[in-house]
Parts: C-alpha cells; sequence; structure tokens
C-alpha cells in the first residue's frame, strides 16, 4: 500500500536530482496479527557498499521508483535467476554501480507481512538463487559483511531442507568470512533440529527476515 503523497515525493526527488535512478521510501510492516511496525530509512542515499554489506530491507520493492533508462541501461530484470528470487537485490547490486540511490526516509509504503509470501519456506530456490547471486556479484562474493550473509542464508535455507552436509559447508565459508554473522547461529539451529518455519515466523513477527 502507498501512503498519501508517496509518488508525488519520489518524482519531485528525481526531477530535482536529475544524477539519481532509483528512489525507495521507508516503509512500515503490518503482521498477520495488525500490528504496525515502522522501519524509516535511517540515510537518504543507498551506495553499492551499502548493499554489499547489507540488503538494507528498507529499500523494499514496493517502494521503488525508477527512470525508465536506468533500468534499461543495466539490462533490466534477470531472467536467468532461479525462481527470481532476490531479483530486485541483484537489480540494486547493478544500478548502485553507476550512481547512489536515494531513500525518503518516511515510511511511505505499508508491506502486509501474512505468511503467505510467494518464497516462504521455498528453500531449493531461495538456497539455488543466492548461490547464483555469489557467482554473479564477485564483489558481493569477497566483501566479508556480505559474503557471510549470503552464506548463512543459504545455509539457513539448506538446513530447512534437511540438507546438513551443505548447510554445514555453507556454514563454514561464512565464519570464514565473517564469524559474527548471526544467521551463522540461526543455521545451526535448525541444523540442530529447530523448525526453520518457526525461526520465520518469530523474525517476522518482529518485522525482519532471514
Amino acid at each position: 500500500l502507498w501512503e498519501q503523497g508517496k509518488l508525488a515525493t519520489q518524482v519531485a526527488l528525481l526531477r530535482a536530482e536529475p544524477g539519481i535512478p532509483l528512489v525507495g521510501t521507508g516503509i512500515r510492516i503490518l503482521d498477520v496479527e495488525g500490528r504496525s511496525i515502522p522501519r524509516p530509512a535511517h540515510r537518504t542515499r543507498v551506495t553499492h557498499e551499502d548493499l554489499l554489506r547489507s540488503r538494507v530491507a528498507e529499500l523494499h520493492p514496493s517502494s521503488f521508483v525508477m527512470r525508465r533508462e536506468a533500468f534499461g541501461a543495466v539490462g533490466g530484470m534477470d531472467e536467468e535467476l532461479p525462481g527470481s528470487y532476490a531479483e530486485d537485490y541483484d537489480l540494486l547490486l547493478r544500478m548502485s554501480r553507476h550512481a547512489d540511490l536515494a531513500m525518503i526516509p518516511a515510511p511511505l509504503t505499508v508491506v502486509r507481512w501474512t505468511g503467505g509470501s510467494y518464497f516462504f519456506s521455498r528453500w531449493q530456490t531461495i538456497a539455488e538463487a543466492l548461490e547464483y547471486l555469489l557467482r554473479k556479484h564477485p564483489d558481493l562474493a569477497e566483501h566479508p559483511h556480505g559474503s557471510a550473509r549470503i552464506l548463512g542464508q543459504i545455509a539457513f535455507a539448506r538446513a530447512a531442507m534437511g540438507q546438513r552436509r551443505f548447510a554445514l559447508q555453507a556454514m563454514r565459508r561464512a565464519i570464514s568470512a565473517r564469524a559474527w554473522e548471526p544467521r551463522i547461529a540461526l543455521a545451526g539451529l535448525v541444523t540442530a533440529g529447530l523448525s526453520a518455519d518457526l525461526v520465520q515466523r518469530t523474525l517476522h513477527r518482529l518485522g525482519r527476515g532471514i
């Protein structure tokens, strides 16, 4: 859902600053129990380094407004991504190599998390897509924070599928990159038998994801 004035605010910024390729906004999450969790943006610019370090969850695709020529210049969406998972993140990585992206701090986009996401618990697709991303983006694969984050997610997905050996391999690689990445611990809990869906739903209640 878009709050009143959301689109006008973004368009005004694009008109004022021709070098900006894309503008997002802060978000407000509505969970399945009707709780409202504001996630305002804490920055007005998002750099390529920011996106290597973190997915920047507040830069949510439901808020994107971008220039058509900027979208075309980086090749649009990557149709080879397994299941199209993380296609928005892949686009942001490619676009931010050319120019910083902009954020409107106010939570002008409302995202309803109901547990019914298309990708909820599609662990095979998630693991394959994230492995594809690391192959496609060497700078992400070589970034300590970025690679540990993605490898932690891969380990979690592999553990959720009961693929303990592959989960442990991903966890070891994540530890080598950045030992204190929190997703490593979550993957370890699932490898030990904790329900992946329970972990995911708990995080969603806190306005977070894996």
